[in-house]
């Protein structure tokens, strides 16, 4: 059975049928790219694999002669960098990095732009300018983390004259919501400004009821069972929100905007240019889409806080998934690494403000290590290693003297040790995407205090949790089953 990490429980059951009593039964997996738990899948079933079975040999294949040594130093240490996230998905035992066996390659890159429209078309020049003589557009791919995405990226190298196609039934159009949305335009008889209100209006409640893929748009209820609903929902909800900023511009270039001539330019706009499915073209494709593909060279687009993760992502598991899936992006990459985020990106009317995928950091790092030539044997225990450096260098004075201002026994960093700062600083960024995506400040969810509390007591129970100063049965109700979580992967 192959990509055993993406098996379900009812396909588990029908080969448990063919198995019958017999136990000759080889699986491969990889539970790095396990990343379909919001389809159904089950990682556990490769985790716990010999648990089950009471016996069977694993061999460990970690020689990867896909990308080259610069490309796999980002993506061991951004794996390496989730806490504990074998642990928090229970697909596995603890990150083994790769090892490469290709010849050294240029450093990967990150480039920040002002906005998602100088993002697509910066995307278009770094494609261009890595098609050289005799190299084929097929060469290289741009992966996006949501449908959405690839209408601008498009419209990019379409002004580029850059042949094209989107992989994987990813073309805007051709998404049912959107559809449905053009022939309610083309039965529609108003006016185009009070068509195009009436989409922004009907997309804006279906904001409000489901939530979106963007961090300042989501608006689901903190510990909803994602896994339910999927991100179909998010995807659906942000491929009309493009198909509204695409009816914002066309209004802005026609002096005379109406229906016939939006539908007229869509069909235009969108279906220009693309080739043959086979032929040579730049590939446009999702990160989900983009798995078991590779390229020589690969461009990451989007990589903001609630797109890289997803701003929905809110327990442990989920959000070591999404780790999971960039790490799945970055290993398409054979030779080049392009990677590129926006200031400010545009979703249906609203023009929001972005921040960097709090991945970049970890990227940062390890071009940092692959500049030295430092390529640790162990990067679990060398992210761990620096994360504690970091802590060490930080100032704690200030900290300190409001503690022992306070008498308090919770109010100060010095009482903590090692491993509980450690939990601590995971506290607080599961606290920070909490708070974007509820548009708070982060001390409304908890206060440092709090978290300080939760790091030094180790709740197991909602009991232990109640228990604890600033933490009443609301946010127990609201959090506690994330909060137990995190802690429970950090003993």
């Amino acid at each position: 059975v192959d990509e055993y990490q993406d098996v379900n429980p009812l396909q588990q059951a029908l080969l448990d049928a063919w198995l019958g009593d017999r136990h000759d039964l080889c699986v491969v997996g990889d539970p790095n790219q396990a990343i379909y738990a919001w389809n159904g899948a089950d990682a556990r079933f490769l985790g716990d694999f010999t648990d089950r079975w009471g016996s069977g040999e694993v061999v460990s294949l970690t020689d990867n002669y896909r990308s080259s040594p610069q490309i796999l130093a980002v993506a061991n240490g951004v794996l390496a960098g989730a806490t504990s996230a074998r642990r928090a998905a229970r697909g596995g035992d603890a990150f083994v990095g790769l090892r490469a066996h290709r010849p050294d390659g240029p450093l990967p890159t990150i480039s920040g732009f002002p906005d998602d429209t100088a993002e697509a078309r910066g995307i278009a020049r770094a494609v261009r300018d890595h098609h050289g003589p005799g190299t084929a557009w097929s060469a290289q791919a741009i992966l996006v983390r949501t449908n959405a995405q690839t209408a601008l990226v498009e419209e990019a190298l379409r002004e580029a004259r850059i042949p094209f196609r989107v992989r994987g039934g990813g073309a805007l159009l051709d998404q049912p919501e959107i559809k449905a949305a053009v022939a309610d335009l083309r039965g529609s008889r108003a006016s185009f400004a009070v068509a195009l209100a009436d989409l922004t209006t009907t997309t804006g409640r279906a904001d409000r009821g489901a939530g979106s893929g963007s961090d300042t748009l989501a608006r689901s209820a903190p510990g909803a069972d994602r896994a339910s609903t999927g991100d179909a929902v998010d995807d659906r909800q942000a491929n009309l929100e493009a198909l509204v900023r695409m009816g914002s511009d066309y209004a802005a270039i026609d002096a005379n905007p109406s229906v016939p001539g939006f539908l007229q330019w869509l069909t235009q706009t969108a279906r220009a240019e693309q080739p043959d499915q086979h032929g040579d073209a730049v590939d446009i494709i999702t990160f989900h889409a983009a798995k078991g593909l590779e390229w020589p060279v690969v461009h990451l687009a989007g990589l903001e806080q609630g797109l890289v993760p997803i701003g929905y992502a809110q327990t442990p598991a989920q959000q070591a998934e999404e780790r999971r899936l960039f790490y799945v992006a970055v290993t398409r990459a054979e030779r080049q690494l392009c990677l590129s985020w926006a200031r400010e990106r545009t979703f249906g009317t609203r023009t929001v403000s972005r921040e960097r995928s709090p991945y970049l950091s970890q990227v940062d790092a390890a071009l940092a290590d692959a500049r030295s030539g430092d390529a640790p044997a162990d990067w679990a225990t060398h992210v761990s290693d620096e994360r504690r450096r970091a802590v060490s260098r930080a100032p704690e004075a200030p900290i300190r003297r409001r503690g022992t201002a306070n008498r308090r026994a919770g109010g100060a960093l010095s009482g903590l040790d090692a491993a509980d700062t450690v939990l601590l600083d995971s506290l607080k960024e599961w606290r920070a995407t909490v708070a974007r995506s509820a548009s708070v400040a982060p001390h409304v969810v908890f206060h440092d205090r709090t978290l300080e509390s939760i790091a030094r007591a180790r709740p197991r129970s909602p009991d232990d949790l109640l228990a604890l100063s600033g933490i009443g049965p609301v946010k127990t109700r609201r959090y506690g089953d994330q909060i137990l979580h995190l802690v429970a992967d950090h003993h």
